[in-house]
Parts: C-alpha cells; structure tokens; sequence
C-alpha cells in the first residue's frame, strides 16, 4: 500500500539562514559605536556612519566592502536599528557650561581693560541655510483624498547657505550666498550681495571664509583706529576658522576669540548675564 506523503497545514516555514557576514568584527565594531553613541544622545546622521565605517574598514585593512544604501540597510535590520526623527532634544544644565561661559566673558572684560580693544570694533559671523522649496508644509485638502497632489519645482533637496554678519553697532555686513556648482553668470544679482560656487556642496568652508574676508572684511577694518584691533567673535566650527584664517584676519589688524560653547544654545536665564557689562 502506497503511503501519501502529507504537508502538515499548520506548519511553519523552515526559517532561511542569511548570508555570513564577511568582516564581523566591523560589523560588531559598527553596531557597538552606534550604540555608545546613543546611550549619550549623540545624534548619528547616516553620513555621519557612513564616514565612520569607512574610516574604520580603512585602519582594520578590510577592503571590499561598497558602503552603498543597500549595505546600509542591511545593517540595520542586523542590528534592529532604524531612521528616526528626533522626539525632543536635551541642553546641556545651565550649571554644567556656566563655568564656561563666565571665564569666556571674563576674558573679554580683560581684553577690554587692556585698551587695545573697542566694542565699536566687536564683529561676528555665522551662517544660516537656505532651502528653495520646502517639503515639510502641508496643504488643506477634502477629508478622505487618497492622493495629495501639488504643483513644485522639484527643488526639495536643493539649498544655499547665507553668510552673515555684522559689528557690535548694529552696522550689517554684506552678505554671501554660497551655491552648488560651476561658476555661472547669474542675472538680477543685487550689487550688494555677494556669490560664492562650491562644486562639492553649498555649505560654509575655508575657502568661503578666506574669500569674505579679503572681500568684505577687509574694506571695512580701515574703520580700526590706528590705536586699536578689532575682534570677531565666532563659533568653534571648523569650516570658520584655521590658523590661516587667524593671520588673514591678524592682517587687516582683527583678532579672533571663539565661543566656548558652540552647538549647545544657552538656556535663557533670569539675569545670568547681569553681572557681566561690556
């Protein structure tokens, strides 16, 4: 007699084994920095990993790897992790940075005191991005629409960065707008505005912060008293500010101090700055 073979309805799929992983101990390497990362609420853009594991497949000699959206992806499901805006965001405690903050100030007093420096010559810098079209707006739309549909450019993902600046006086600077690309001759620029191309991004760099200088800071440093320096005060980014940038600067007769806390606003105080009087 002929026995049927019969497949049990109920039973569950045989569970496939992935593929092995090539280099474990980057991959273990990688999964261990993001955590660390994270237990100290470091925000970890997917650049950001990227340039790490590159970096770290580089010092342990394991070539081979295209560290593409794919492989990224792959990670992640290894490792459960996944993209996500942030929820809330956490300052530093007023306690932790204010040290910080008043040797900073302190050391301005004394500058002052010293009489070589003005408030009238106190300038700053810094710069703002810039998108062309927004995609985070919502529109009003009938209840139940399935697809929401509206005219753009398409220019989602494309930005500028603006450079800033002006003096302790209220006087404002004129302004550059840095874009992606090659040099082009753009019309309708306003005669104050000043444009800067960047072929690998649109974001601030040195060279960006060299060519502000000759062009704008430069003409108006003749205002120095021949007694006196400026001083520009100015973040801690490292796309302001280099030693070449200090002697550029030391040469229109400016001095640099940087901000001692730069990515961390200070929570607004009832009177912490009071004490302290320019």
């Amino acid at each position: 007699m002929m026995l049927r073979k019969i497949k049990s309805r109920g039973a569950k799929p045989t569970k496939r084994r992935g593929r092995k992983i090539k280099f474990p101990d980057l991959d273990q390497g990688l999964r261990n920095w993001v955590l660390d990362k994270r237990l100290a609420k470091i925000k970890i853009t997917v650049k950001r990993f990227m340039n790490y594991a590159k970096s770290r497949a580089n010092v342990l000699a394991e070539n081979g790897i295209v560290f593409s959206w794919g492989w990224l992806q792959k990670f992640m499901q290894r490792h459960k992790f996944s993209l996500q805006r942030p929820s809330s965001k956490i300052l530093k405690p007023i306690a932790d940075i204010y040290d910080e903050v008043k040797k900073f100030l302190s050391k301005i007093q004394d500058l002052l005191g010293s009489g070589l420096y003005d408030p009238a010559y106190f300038t700053n810098l810094d710069e703002t991005g810039i998108c062309t079209e927004s995609k985070r707006t919502k529109t009003l739309e009938t209840k139940g629409t399935a697809h929401v549909t509206v005219k753009s450019t398409n220019k989602e993902k494309d930005y500028t960065t603006e450079l800033v600046g002006g003096s302790m006086l209220g006087e404002k600077f004129r302004p550059m707008v840095i874009l992606q690309g090659k040099r082009q001759n753009l019309d309708r620029i306003p005669d104050n505005l000043l444009i800067h191309w960047r072929e690998d991004g649109a974001w601030i760099n040195k060279e960006a912060m060299k060519k502000y200088i000759r062009l704008v800071l430069k003409d108006w440093s003749k205002k120095i008293s021949s007694n006196k320096r400026g001083l520009l005060i100015i973040d801690n980014f490292e796309g302001h500010i280099d030693k070449e940038i200090e002697k550029l600067l030391r040469e229109i007769n400016t001095d640099v101090e940087r901000l001692p806390v730069p990515y961390n606003p200070i929570p607004s105080t009832n009177g912490f700055f009071s004490e302290f009087s320019f």
